[in-house]
């Protein structure tokens, strides 16, 4: 009665330690691998995506900067920012010259000019 059955006697614990490294361990070492490689792919690849995307807008704010900051005009028409920098709706456009650190004022016969905050300072909200 105080003995062991004999299948648990016959069990060899360096076998039963293998066994569960083999079914258990590995597989799980081998899934956390290819789920932080999958992880770091993925991520790669919207970071590449986001800096194509913002890459456009960067340079869409800096042509608007220099076109204007130029020292032969103090503002430019919307339409001539427009001609310059082609295939933008109107709404669009403007949304990048306010990002670029431009503000609207009304000309003459309500024409549209955009100049730069930091050479206008003291006529933009008059």
């Amino acid at each position: 009665m105080g003995q062991l059955p004999t299948f648990l006697t016959d069990i060899d614990g360096w076998a039963v330690g293998g066994a569960i490294f083999k079914w258990a361990v590995w597989p799980a070492i081998i899934a956390g691998f290819v789920s932080w490689k999958t992880t770091n792919r993925t991520i790669e690849a919207q970071r590449e995506r986001l800096r194509r995307e913002f890459q456009l807008e960067f340079a869409i704010e800096a042509a608007i900067q220099a076109l204007l900051s130029s020292e032969d005009y103090a503002m430019r028409s919307f339409d001539k920012i427009k001609h310059h920098l082609p295939g933008f709706e109107d709404d669009k456009l403007r949304q990048y010259l306010i990002r670029s650190g431009a503000v609207k004022f009304s000309g003459e016969g309500g024409n549209e000019l955009w100049g730069l905050l930091e050479k206008h300072k003291g006529q933009a909200f008059k």
